[in-house]
């Protein structure tokens, strides 16, 4: 659920917003918030926001869907600030948390019911366009760059109990103001990058609660970078290696990719460099996995040389000699922004035209196949709308951000098919309510309907319930939850499941032989429900109910 907004105690006075650099677009090209509810996909509502003149928020985009969307007016944002940055957490005991930074506080939002994502707590800030956060252990770390001291550390040992602490904010290092933060998580480093037109400063994080300072390189400003442990055979392997967006006066002069090798943090050399084409700003950019390219998307060169969301892709396999591979667009003038890798997949915010996702199993032909606009009055070059993604979420739920609306909860597996409804229910013992996802076709002839039931408690038995009609009956049996079937009711019995270690299972269903009696096939125009009862021994054994989809046949 939407918990009330937080009252956050602002540590800078409400004035016009500090920026870093007078000229940078973010600050010059600024829009004004949404400032109404958001959407749940529970809710069975289509999503409110509809721009004058332009079509309502969309619920599916192109094989990205809409789980649900917390509006800056949902998360209690002061009117006419702005969100930015976003990350991801996972708790030890595998629940998941976006992260979300906004222009006054950083937030933290549970997603491990991404139809209805809670707003756990918030850590205030000093007020100002760019703040950014990284995790390493259990704690988060956020920085930003406008009247910052140093980095914050946020404790999340006891998140899933709804706390989140500020238990230190290291400073030093030649400015509090940092542009981005950086974890290499297999060494256990952080780096500092920017702010006051410096490079990378490094911190080690054995004690996680409080980073300290081992080292800096400051050859050239360092505006954002990803930072790697080599492994396995090669040259490179055990070394550290910090992939740059840098150029020097704050990265206005000679844009580039450095590749900096940072292993002895008391003695970090520039390994190889390249100053790509057209290059305006080097903003940030991501190593494919196999570590052979580097996806580098400059922030200015939309605006300035009326290139169409250009992404870079230099051959970084010789890390002493950078070349230029090629590049990929989607034909969009939105300007592209944060871009992260999973897979052959790269998922890009592009400002404007919200979310786009790459196939790059050849990363020189790259071939845009998904997309979601989070912004819809326009795909115009500005620096308005989608400021990033977090598609690392083990149950394979991304978020991403969005500058005037807030954070989205997305999806981009199968097909959602259906209509939730009959939510909220009664959680069971893990803390959280059993949902229900159909996934698939909507084709009766196609026959390829998947059922999965999620977040129930692990190693129990559960079985799927068709009916085609839906109804409530409180708390049947006694058990906990309602059934929101109409009688009659079919039971796949023939296909009792597990939960498993991870609390889950799933069914192939069978549309030409439903188990009703007698039994019967599913035909075009029809509608079906469905939900899955599961049993829950802990503390004392009882039963429940997840949520209910219904189905509406082609």
């Amino acid at each position: 659920m939407i918990r009330p907004p937080i009252a956050l105690a602002l540590l800078a006075l409400a004035s016009p917003l500090l920026a870093a650099h007078d000229d940078d677009p973010k600050a010059l090209d600024r829009r004004a918030p949404y400032a109404g509810p958001g959407w749940l996909r529970a809710s069975g509502a289509a999503p409110a926001w509809q721009p004058p003149g332009q079509a309502s928020m969309p619920m599916v985009g192109n094989g990205v869907q809409l789980l649900s969307w917390l509006s800056l007016t949902d998360l209690g944002v002061s009117s006419g600030l702005l969100a930015n940055d976003c990350w991801g957490y996972i708790s030890p005991s595998g629940r998941e948390y976006a992260i979300l930074g906004t222009e006054e506080s950083t937030l933290f939002i549970e997603v491990t019911d991404p139809f209805n994502p809670s707003l756990v707590g918030g850590v205030p800030g000093p007020v100002g366009i760019w703040r950014d956060i990284k995790v390493y252990d259990e704690y988060a770390y956020s920085v930003c760059e406008s009247g910052c001291a140093g980095i914050q550390v946020i404790d999340l040992h006891a998140i899933d109990s709804g706390v989140v602490t500020l238990v230190n904010t290291i400073n030093g290092a030649g400015t509090g103001s940092t542009h981005n933060v950086v974890v290499d998580t297999d060494s256990g480093f952080l780096y500092r990058t920017g702010g006051g037109g410096l490079g990378l400063r490094f911190y080690d994080l054995s004690d996680p609660a409080n980073p300290t300072f081992v080292g800096e390189w400051n050859d050239r400003y360092v505006h954002d970078a990803q930072v790697v442990t080599y492994t396995g055979a090669g040259p490179w392997s055990g070394r550290q290696v910090a992939f740059c967006g840098s150029g020097f006066n704050s990265g206005w002069a000679s844009p580039s990719v450095a590749i900096v090798d940072v292993t002895n943090k008391q003695s970090p050399f520039l390994l190889g460099e390249i100053q790509y084409p057209g290059a305006v700003y080097s903003h940030q950019g991501w190593l494919t996995e196999d570590r052979q390219h580097f996806l580098l998307g400059d922030e200015l060169d939309e605006g300035s040389l009326g290139v169409t969301s250009l992404t870079h892709v230099i051959d970084v396999s010789d890390l002493t000699n950078p070349t230029m591979a090629g590049t990929f667009t989607n034909g969009m003038a939105s300007v592209t922004h944060n871009g992260y890798v999973l897979g052959d997949r790269f998922f890009q915010a592009n400002y404007t035209s919200g979310l786009r996702v790459f196939d790059i199993s050849d990363p020189v032909n790259a071939v845009e196949i998904g997309s979601f606009d989070t912004y819809p009055p326009d795909d115009a070059v500005s620096y308005n709308g989608c400021w990033s993604v977090y598609p690392y979420m083990p149950s394979g739920v991304m978020i991403a951000s969005d500058r005037q609306h807030g954070l989205y909860v997305l999806w981009t597996g199968d097909e959602l098919v259906g209509q939730n409804y009959c939510s909220p229910n009664a959680v069971n013992s893990t803390g959280l309510p059993g949902r229900l996802w159909a996934t698939g076709s909507l084709s009766a002839a196609t026959n390829a309907l998947d059922l999965t039931a999620i977040m129930l408690p692990p190693n129990q038995f559960g079985v799927f319930l068709t009916s085609q009609s839906q109804g409530f009956t409180l708390n049947p049996g006694g058990s906990f939850g309602n059934l929101c079937l109409g009688s009659p009711i079919g039971r796949f019995a023939s296909q009792i499941q597990n939960t498993g270690a991870s609390g889950a299972f799933s069914i192939a269903v069978d549309l030409a032989a439903m188990p009703m009696n007698p039994i019967v096939g599913v035909a075009p125009g029809e509608s079906w429900s469905f939900q899955a009862w599961y049993r829950d021994n802990d503390p004392t054994p009882t039963s429940n109910f997840t949520d209910a989809a219904t189905v509406t046949f082609q």
